[in-house]
């Protein structure tokens, strides 16, 4: 009863609370909170795991932080900005390959509420593992199938976002939280280091792949001339630390991308060689997975030195 009647308390100030939100956000955070009470009165006090107010006024204060971390990273991630402008121009498979991760937003609102319960817990020195959450959720008529492999997923996925919503950049005189949103050169607050930061970096030891790889896959000379340019580029503008050969991949993939178009124009009747991720992963000695999380977790290509002929430049700038 008491419960019920801090939620009704909640909700009905929650609408001028969180006015500065747009309705997606709003839509989204109440799912969030109305999850947090359903599992609250249902799931977890059936489990006799009952939770003090302090833990559930936590969850409902992390369920804001969250949406309002999404928010911000959707307006400044400039891989969310390319992603929009490329799904307008019907390029629906490159506006998936540019899609940021951190951009997700889980449909199953149940899981992410008992995520936000696991760390409102963690704040006031207690916890539910993985496979208790997921066995609880079970008892929600939407997560019937969840496993503590979902549970886990979907917490990086919160954990990173509370976090990083929390770290202040500065960015051309502004704040950007996001590291795919900071522009080259940026500054990291009070001392702090960004992890795995690989900026200023030459690249050398990664360029140094190239001619074998583009090699075993018969790929035109000038797709390793647009690989070595965009390694050149993150090396400036600074990446997480990943192999060379699973950046080296990605960078073929993404020089092979924008330069197809290319090829087909200019060696009429003469189609380039296909260039199969798996084939691709095989040859760069990785797993195919992993490029594909390279992808979404490296920089935007950087811009071609030269003039580029392929119908995509317009698109990209």
């Amino acid at each position: 009863k008491n419960l019920a009647q801090a939620v009704a308390l909640a909700n009905s100030g929650a609408e001028s609370e969180h006015s500065d939100l747009g309705k997606v956000e709003q839509k989204r955070l109440k799912g969030y909170n109305d999850k947090i009470a359903s599992l609250l009165s249902h799931q977890f006090s059936q489990a006799h795991t009952g939770m003090s107010r302090e833990v559930q006024e936590a969850a409902h204060s992390l369920a804001d932080k969250l949406v309002r971390s999404q928010a911000e990273h959707d307006t400044h991630c400039e891989k969310v900005q390319l992603s929009e402008q490329l799904k307008k121009a019907g390029d629906a498979d490159g506006a998936q390959r540019c899609k940021c991760r951190l951009s997700q937003k889980p449909k199953n609102h149940a899981v992410v509420a008992a995520v936000l319960l696991m760390h409102a817990e963690r704040e006031h020195g207690t916890t539910h593992q993985f496979q208790e959450v997921a066995t609880l959720l079970q008892g929600d008529a939407q997560s019937r199938d969840v496993s503590m492999a979902d549970v886990g997923k979907i917490e990086k996925l919160v954990k990173e976002l509370l976090s990083l919503g929390a770290i202040r950049r500065e960015v051309d005189g502004g704040f950007g939280k996001y590291p795919c949103a900071a522009e080259p050169g940026f500054k990291l607050k009070d001392g702090e280091t960004a992890a795995g930061d690989a900026r200023g970096s030459t690249m050398t030891q990664h360029k140094s792949l190239l001619p074998n790889l583009c090699g075993r896959l018969q790929l035109h000379y000038m797709i390793q001339r647009r690989a070595s340019q965009i390694l050149d580029g993150w090396g400036s503008e600074g990446i997480r630390t990943l192999r060379p050969q699973t950046v080296a991949a990605a960078a073929v993939h993404f020089a092979y991308e924008e330069k197809k178009g290319v090829l087909f124009s200019s060696e009429a009747g003469q189609a380039p060689p296909s260039l199969d991720l798996g084939r691709l992963a095989k040859q760069a000695g990785v797993e195919k997975g992993t490029i594909l999380r390279a992808m979404t977790e490296l920089p935007v290509p950087p811009p071609e030195e030269q003039q580029q002929a392929g119908p995509s430049r317009a698109v990209l700038e």
